[in-house]
């Protein structure tokens, strides 16, 4: 494989190790090349990760919700022009990774920053945040197709599982709400 003038990169929100595996293995798979691993995570602070990465305030939440806006701003404005400069970064072909909670900043970011990321790999998805609310958001439009993997476990429901929410149908409703606005 061989490497070209300007590297692209994997921005990654999910600090899970069996993800980032998981992940890794897709991309081997997948045949594709990056030579930057970026990983932005707050796994010392719970309560500015909720923060961070809704995109609606929720008063019922014990903690500050929905400032997924000025994170997004935060990456596409400050991080991502600061890799471009620091490592030869390509303006095309970067990946975003999310897995929860940073699934539901991955859908956020799909659905309002199309310019940041060219593929989303996002894993059971939290898009349970504040009733589904992000799907009554209005996507961005882009003639540019974007490539994403959503990923859930068979059993992450409520009847199979002690979870509160059900992840599979979580992961379902991206696609209707993509398909829908482009369409």
């Amino acid at each position: 494989m061989s490497f070209s003038a300007y590297d692209r990169c994997r921005l990654s929100l999910s600090g899970h190790f069996r993800y980032n595996s998981s992940a890794d293995g897709f991309w081997q798979i997948a045949g594709s090349h990056f030579s930057w691993t970026i990983l932005l995570k707050r796994v010392k602070n719970h309560a500015s990760r909720i923060r961070d990465f809704t995109p609606i305030s929720d008063k019922n939440w014990k903690y500050l919700t929905g400032k997924a806006y000025e994170y997004a701003t935060f990456i596409h404005d400050v991080i991502l022009p600061l890799l471009a400069r620091s490592h030869r970064l390509s303006d095309s072909g970067h990946t975003f990774i999310g897995h929860s909670l940073g699934g539901l900043f991955g859908i956020y970011m799909l659905l309002t920053r199309l310019s940041s990321f060219d593929n989303y790999i996002l894993s059971s998805l939290s898009v349970w945040h504040d009733r589904a609310r992000i799907f009554n958001m209005k996507a961005t439009f882009s003639s540019n197709h974007r490539k994403v993997f959503i990923g859930v476990g068979a059993i992450e429901t409520p009847e199979k599982s002690q979870i509160r929410n059900d992840m599979v149908r979580g992961a379902r409703q991206p696609q209707r709400k993509l398909v829908i606005e482009e369409g």
